[in-house]
């Protein structure tokens, strides 16, 4: 059991090890690349982000606190990159999270652009309300059925950080189509997929993903001959890990609407996920 006072120390810790230079930074960390060494800028958004975590955040496993905050200093990484590869710089707008979860990327896009209106989606729960307390940012509330979900309102950039790599493709087609209805012009779109690297986490043990056997040989073999794989996760149904060639999001992409992609960084966030982003002009 992680008391609220034992991840606030290890949040501490991992904070001062980062800025302190620490080695631990330059090795893998559960499959996840820690970054190399932070700018000034990195460091200024890591000394402003609030550490506040929830002992139900699946995101977060006891000792593992280093590799939760260097996943948003790689989404602060991924942001950068596709804003300068679009053209556009954001100051003022409004920024959505997507899905929020308890916090792991807005913490960071809450001190990356201070003055920008900050929406976490998330389905309903205690993750959407923690970051509403924590984070004094807007909420909305997401749904599963994806194809008719509206929000209020556009925006000028959307983070969608790991939940392609868990849905089917027609779900993501879905998931697409919802993005591109609530960018606005010139907005950024940017997300996450796994790509082929995944085979070898899969044939070396390195990250399990909770599948059966059966499931990895479909996830790969579906993933080999049609660039979309998905497999459900053990005991469940409708949600587990997929992978995605760049062709395959491409494609995708384009079936939803006219958007140009300006990006794609090949296992770009935390080492692990491939990075996409797409501008609508």
């Amino acid at each position: 059991m992680f008391t609220n006072a034992r991840i606030s120390r290890e949040f501490k810790n991992a904070r001062q090890a980062l800025l302190g230079g620490e080695k631990t930074r330059a090795v893998r960390v559960k499959g996840a690349l820690i970054p190399p060494d932070l700018t000034d800028r990195e460091a200024r958004f890591l000394e402003q982000v609030s550490l506040a975590a929830d002992p139900a955040d699946t995101m977060y496993r006891g000792g593992a606190s280093v590799s939760y905050l260097c996943a948003g200093l790689s989404a602060v990484r991924c942001i950068d990159a596709s804003l300068a590869a679009a053209g556009k710089t954001i100051t003022k707008g409004a920024i959505l999270d997507f899905p929020c979860g308890y916090g792991r990327v807005l913490r960071f896009l809450r001190v990356m652009f201070p003055d920008a209106t900050i929406v976490g989606s998330e389905l309903p729960g205690a993750g959407l309300e923690f970051c509403e307390r924590v984070f004094s940012i807007q909420t909305i509330p997401s749904s599963v059925n994806l194809k008719t979900l509206t929000f209020p309102r556009k925006f000028d950039l959307i983070f969608c950080g790991s939940l392609f790599t868990h849905i089917d493709e027609r779900m993501a087609v879905d998931l697409l189509g919802f993005f591109h209805r609530h960018l606005a012009d010139g907005g950024v779109c940017i997300f996450t997929t796994h790509g082929p690297h995944v085979i070898d986490v899969i044939k070396n043990k390195v990250l399990k993903f909770n599948l059966s056997r059966e499931g990895q040989e479909r996830l790969v073999r579906d993933f080999l001959e049609k660039g979309y794989g998905f497999a459900d996760y053990v005991g469940q149904s409708g949600y587990g890990i997929s992978m995605t060639s760049q062709s395959r999001v491409a494609e995708l992409a384009q079936s939803v609407g006219k958007w140009e992609r300006v990006l794609y960084l090949d296992s770009g966030w935390h080492g692990l996920q491939d990075v996409h982003a797409f501008v609508l002009r």
